[in-house]
């Protein structure tokens, strides 16, 4: 073939191959970037109906549990679950903190020092119509426990969270 060579590329056609790539690059990035955007600042968690787990929980564990009757604007509960007879709830506060019970059965200091090792008791006090242990725990997090008499057996619900105390104590007030 008369005219036609397969030698080295000149260096202009590198150029012009690596632009068009680029371009190309640049084309599906922008794309990818309409149709994606950015992610968001705050994490989309959806929320869970946590009244309707509630009764079967109940039925599960044999306990009452415990769990918020009512929830500040924008709070909302995001897990709700019985595992092995331990309840737990979280819920996210409208700030993206999270408060967290949990219900097991067990005597309150056995089960403080299961779900929150290495805690100390502080105080007994008053929240709502009810008496509560508060406890400090090592990674400065408060917690409050207290026994809750159950129609099987006792059990002890931990709420824990590093929100400021009032707003842990408004929420540990909320629940029945």
């Amino acid at each position: 073939m008369a005219g036609s060579s397969r030698g080295n590329p000149k260096l202009g056609d590198i150029i012009r191959s690596v632009g068009v790539l680029g371009v190309g690059l640049l084309v599906v990035w922008g794309v990818a970037h309409l149709f994606y955007g950015n992610a968001p600042k705050e994490p989309q968690v959806p929320a869970v109906d946590y009244a309707a787990v509630l009764p079967g929980a109940e039925r599960e564990t044999g306990a009452d549990l415990l769990a918020p009757t009512s929830l500040p604007e924008g709070w909302k509960v995001t897990s709700s679950r019985v595992r092995e007879e331990l309840w737990s709830l979280g819920t996210l506060t409208d700030d993206q903190r999270f408060i967290g019970i949990q219900q097991a059965p067990g005597a309150e200091e056995a089960t403080v020092e299961e779900l929150v090792p290495g805690s100390e008791r502080v105080a007994e006090v008053e929240i709502g119509d009810q008496t509560w242990t508060r406890w400090s725990s090592p990674d400065d997090e408060t917690t409050y426990s207290r026994v809750v008499p159950g129609p099987r057996e006792d059990t002890t619900a931990v709420v824990t969270s590093d929100v400021d105390r009032t707003t842990l104590e408004r929420y540990v007030a909320s629940l029945s």
